[in-house]
């Protein structure tokens, strides 16, 4: 990769970063005027889930339960509510709700969006911010793989901004799927490739399978989001299933090759390369998600603070990053 090359690439890579940050920020400072319910759908007007102490929980709506009006505006499928106004946070609506064959009229009261969430953003501008430094500080197509990543991962900072059209804001909706999606993709591909590129990553088809799917679910989510019909509302719901596991298997498959890559290496070339940096940041930021997981959904323990700890993620890209750097710095190149 040349300088001029590279001195190109910064300029747009460092453009789409400064958007996707400003993008969050936008959502971020929209923030407060954010309405929560707590609750899920699936299959269209079907209530899946019920988040705990939630507007949905004290208003009596059950899991299970089919949402059939809001305000009086039949709905049919999930499309239905999102077509509506935002609603202000303090909004009493009321909910007709089919229950055991029943309807029932149920006022739910919109709350403001917990702080949890909010703290999804620490991870997004983590992943922005250490991909671009490694391109920036070391260009080469590894840490071009990792700043993409950051920059499709950069997405999960927020949302982004209200938009009062509807088209407007199904397609940031599908910018918000599509582009994190991608992220995970280029996730997977800076591990193949990084410290030596794998020989998977040779065959061109590769590439193909793994940012293929993810244009493919992009495309159907944004589909579903303008035609909105509640006939394709169990079809909608297979596709978001669908890149749920999407997510998993890139995330298993970026695990499975860092372990690779550090088994195979000796243990000076562990050191130089920054493998054992890598594996630190892996280690410190999935591994206390996993033993909150089996600590409080397995063993039934529950603790303060255990909701947190997915925050330790942050870590992984500063450690991706500062490995990188390490090995590009040391020996640039594909090798």
């Amino acid at each position: 990769m040349t300088e001029q090359r590279a001195a190109r690439h910064r300029g747009i890579l460092t453009t789409l970063a400064v958007l996707v940050a400003l993008w969050g920020i936008l959502g971020l400072a929209d923030r407060p005027n954010v309405p929560f319910s707590g609750l899920h759908f699936q299959d269209g007007n079907l209530i899946s889930f019920i988040s705990e102490d939630s507007p949905a929980e004290h208003a009596g709506i059950l899991v299970g339960d089919r949402v059939l009006s809001v305000n009086g505006e039949p709905v049919f499928g999930r499309r239905d509510i999102d077509r509506m106004p935002r609603p202000r946070v303090g909004e009493t609506q009321t909910l007709e709700i089919e229950r055991d064959g029943e309807r029932i009229s149920l006022d739910l009261t919109q709350a403001g969006l917990p702080l949890l969430p909010a703290l999804f953003s620490i991870i997004g501008f983590s992943f922005l911010t250490a991909g671009l430094w490694a391109y920036l500080e070391a260009p080469s197509p590894r840490t071009l793989l990792l700043c993409l990543t950051g920059i499709g991962l950069g997405l999960t900072i927020s949302p982004g901004p209200y938009f009062s059209s509807y088209a407007l804001r199904m397609a940031s909706e599908s910018l918000n799927t599509s582009l994190p999606l991608l992220g995970f993709a280029c996730f997977l591909l800076f591990l193949l490739a990084f410290p030596r590129r794998k020989a998977l990553v040779e065959k061109k088809i590769v590439f193909f399978l793994l940012l293929g799917p993810p244009i493919v679910l992009s495309i159907a989510d944004l589909a579903f989001a303008l035609i909105g019909s509640a006939t394709m509302a169990g079809l909608e719901s297979l596709v978001r299933l669908a890149t749920g596991l999407l997510i998993m298997l890139y995330l298993i498959l970026g695990l499975i090759a860092a372990a690779h890559s550090y088994v195979k290496a000796s243990k000076a070339e562990r050191s130089a390369w920054g493998l054992n940096i890598m594996l630190a940041g892996l280690a410190l930021g999935i591994l206390p998600i996993l033993l909150v997981d089996l600590v409080v959904l397995a063993l039934g323990i529950e603790f303060g603070g255990a909701e947190y700890s997915f925050i330790m993620l942050a870590l992984v890209p500063i450690s991706l990053a500062l490995a990188a750097v390490k090995k590009e710095k040391l020996q640039p190149g594909d090798t």
